[in-house]
């Protein structure tokens, strides 16, 4: 390693602190995880949250199960490897316990800076076991499936599954993915992928090999929620490392079953938010890929987040989720696959682009009306041009207008046939 590499590697690995769900002095297992901040859309139209989710689930406990291959600790699960895929179910709590769903429904109507400190924190874990022990109807694997049948009964067989990046905690991730299912109506079920990011911002080079070593069974886990009688359709969201390795996965997948089986494999929408994933790599050997896999794909880039603009210094590289100037290398594919696959630019939108101000890693999170394009994009998986985005000169890339929350909620308040 050079001396002006090894230099660089504190200020890379302090800039990627940035990408878990909140910044270090957020995380305590007294206070939880912050609240994720509320789409736009909700502060525009009266009771949309409380219209669209059945009596039975207005609480604010949020039910999610889990696949992690991170090491069992003493509560929960800690930041090192097991080799083994472990499944569960979660329950986590969104606010004090106190708080009401009343509650919740004013708190998603409110600016983020008007919501008081609201933490997320898990309430309850139940293990299962490893995945492939045993398979009988008692198995972890059959447990685990069985788990989700509850959550199917409202928004019908799907599952929002939640890869997340590096430097975030297990229970970092699954209020994240709480907070975005709450946020969603609480449709079908929700599934978080954890692999053994820690909190120590210089085990970044670690914790990438980490992430490799964890594809496979992000691949076991599509695996076993795909089939006749399990899930029809799985909408992914992934941020940072975690586009990596499900990127990983698919190719896994697809090296065995053939690309022409790829489609049944019930990917509907996929969200790439800030991936750190090689822009080269993206345009030679995974634009088709994912075209052919998932319905729609959507990639939020930010041209100047100071994340990925080191890790592509450290990769020797551009990043996918720092497009910059888009050359005739780079338009050419985006334009080939522009029906299945989306750019969303970010860079000029309003509003915070990370929760500590200063990487402009973790718009997908902290900026409402990026929430908002990727809930809806998850949900209803339409074109960017139906979602009210607006297209650029640069043609295969798309923006968010100031008004996007406003135009959402319009929508919102004239569901239609196709609305979820």
């Amino acid at each position: 390693m050079t001396m002006g590499r090894r230099h660089g590697w504190g200020l890379l690995a302090l800039l990627l602190a940035g990408c878990g769900g909140s910044v270090v002095h957020y995380r305590s297992p007294d206070t939880g995880t912050p609240y994720y901040p509320p789409p736009a859309a909700f502060r525009t139209i009266e009771g949309v949250l409380g219209e669209r989710v059945p009596a039975s689930l207005r609480t604010p406990e949020v039910a999610i199960a889990y696949a992690t291959t991170r090491r069992p600790g003493e509560v929960g699960f800690t930041d090192r490897s097991d080799g083994a895929l472990h499944l569960g179910r979660l329950g986590m709590r969104i606010g004090p316990p106190d708080a009401t769903w009343e509650d919740l429904v004013d708190w998603a109507r409110l600016n983020e800076q008007q919501i008081p400190p609201v933490r997320v924190a898990v309430s309850g874990l139940e293990r299962f076991g490893y995945s492939g022990l045993a398979p009988t109807a008692t198995g972890p694997d059959a447990r685990f499936l069985a788990a989700l049948e509850p959550m199917y009964g409202h928004g019908g067989r799907r599952v929002l599954l939640f890869v997340h990046g590096y430097n975030t905690s297990f229970a970092e991730a699954a209020a994240t993915l709480a907070c975005m299912h709450h946020h969603q109506g609480r449709r079908g079920a929700a599934v978080l992928f954890s692999w053994p990011a820690g909190t120590e911002v210089l085990r970044y080079v670690e914790e990438r090999e980490l992430a490799r070593e964890s594809t496979n069974a992000l691949a076991r886990l599509i695996t076993l929620l795909h089939g006749p009688g399990k899930v029809e359709r799985i909408d992914c969201l992934v941020n940072s490392t975690g586009a990596q390795m499900l990127i990983g996965a698919l190719h896994q997948l697809d090296g065995t079953l053939g690309r022409e089986a790829m489609a049944g494999l019930g990917i509907g929408s996929l969200v790439l938010a800030s991936p750190d994933v090689s822009l080269r790599d993206f345009l030679t050997d995974d634009i088709a890929l994912l075209a052919a896999t998932a319905r729609r794909t959507v990639v939020y880039s930010n041209r100047t987040d100071r994340a990925l603009g080191l890790s592509g210094w450290w990769h020797e590289g551009t990043r996918l989720g720092r497009l910059g100037r888009i050359d005739d290398d780079v338009r050419g594919p985006l334009l080939r696959y522009r029906d299945r696959v989306e750019v969303v630019d970010v860079t000029a939108l309003p509003g915070p682009k990370d929760a500590d101000g200063f990487t402009r890693h973790g718009a997908w999170y902290a900026n409402p009306l990026v929430v908002t394009d990727a809930i809806f994009a998850l949900l209803w998986g339409r074109p960017a041009g139906e979602r009210g985005l607006v297209a650029t000169d640069d043609a295969p890339v798309w923006t968010l207008p100031a008004d996007y929350g406003v135009q959402v909620a319009r929508a919102l308040a004239q569901p239609t046939a196709g609305d979820p």
